[in-house]
């Protein structure tokens, strides 16, 4: 890993000292919808959403947690022609520190998850949690006259949901792997997206009782549910 260049060094950049639950959670947030590459001089860091319904989780929950990690405000920047937004840092300091760490720059492809948040339960639930808010939804389905809940997080990494899976099981979450194939045609080749599909109010319950979301669209979705089943809300 390199050292602090002039412009870091003028910025007051820093990188964690060691992991944590914060940095487990970006690093999901990256994971799922996250890119860090490099653009002629520029090192980039960024995370993309919705601009309609991932806008208060950029804008508040990201940011800060960018700040607090790095020292630095992420910019807020919209696509025009797209409904997406991005939260952007650039730092080759901070870009190293990411490989170092183990996260993949340039298209992430079959990614999965650094030996340093597998080790430890607590950053693994920091992890799955930063995925589920970027790569993961809440949804109803009617079933039998019912509205029926469910979890879906998608990736196009296999090893990263089959990962993922096992760790849900041993605390009382079920999930069902699914793998959607996309065949060549309106896309240039074909290929695979993998889903964990996680049914039933008893799982999604636990799911927020045991993981959780720092998601507004995820935490209004769940308060929903619980209003449908007349829950008490955690």
């Amino acid at each position: 890993m390199t050292t602090l260049n002039y412009i870091d060094i003028k910025r007051k950049v820093k990188i964690p000292n060691k992991d944590s639950d914060q940095l487990a959670e970006f690093f999901g947030i990256l994971t799922g919808d996250g890119y860090i590459g490099k653009y002629r001089n520029n090192h980039v860091i960024e995370i993309a959403g919705n601009k309609l319904k991932d806008k208060d989780y950029l804008e508040n929950h990201v940011s800060k947690l960018m700040y607090s990690l790095f020292n630095l405000k992420p910019n807020i920047y919209f696509r025009k022609e797209q409904n997406t937004m991005y939260a952007k840092i650039q730092s080759k300091f901070i870009l190293e520190y990411l490989i170092s760490k183990g996260f993949k720059m340039g298209v992430k492809g079959r990614i999965n998850i650094p030996d340093w948040i597998k080790e430890e339960d607590k950053l693994m639930l920091y992890f799955i949690k930063g995925l589920f808010d970027t790569d993961g939804c809440i949804w109803f389905k009617r079933k039998e006259g019912k509205l029926y809940p469910g979890i879906t997080i998608g990736s196009k990494s296999d090893l990263l949901l089959l990962d993922i899976r096992p760790f849900l099981i041993n605390r009382g979450i079920s999930s069902y792997f699914a793998t959607i194939k996309y065949p060549k045609g309106r896309y240039k080749s074909s290929f695979n997206v993998y889903q964990l599909q996680i049914n039933g109010y008893k799982n999604v319950t636990n799911w927020f009782q045991k993981i959780g979301s720092n998601n507004k669209r995820n935490i209004d979705r769940f308060n929903e549910m619980i209003k449908l089943r007349n829950l008490k809300k955690l």
